[in-house]
């Protein structure tokens, strides 16, 4: 199992919206990154993770937010170390568990 994005990963997910999501909706980023990390498809838009309080309820909302989202064609998630003491990324976390 990779353990990042992969160009074939994205393109799957992509496709997956084929028909659903606006033209142009997924671009591909040949100048982002290094290596395999060139050639990604990513959502023109995307979901953030750093406002919110450091509890349970904050949490579940997130996780369910980043799950909705990428049920809806969003696979950029932005997060940090520093958002809600590390929180956020435990969230993206179990969103990514149910999604899986």
């Amino acid at each position: 199992m990779a353990s990042s994005a992969t160009p074939e990963g994205t393109r799957r997910y992509a496709a997956r919206f084929s028909g659903r999501a606006a033209e142009g909706h997924f671009r591909s980023s040949p100048a982002l990154g290094t290596g395999e990390q060139r050639g990604l498809l990513l959502s023109s838009i995307g979901i953030g993770t750093y406002l919110g309080n450091p509890d349970a309820e904050t949490d579940q909302a997130y996780t369910d937010a980043v799950v909705a989202a990428v049920e809806g064609g969003i696979n950029v998630i932005d997060s940090a170390i520093n958002y809600r003491f590390q929180r956020s990324e435990r969230s993206i976390r179990a969103a990514l568990e149910k999604l899986a």
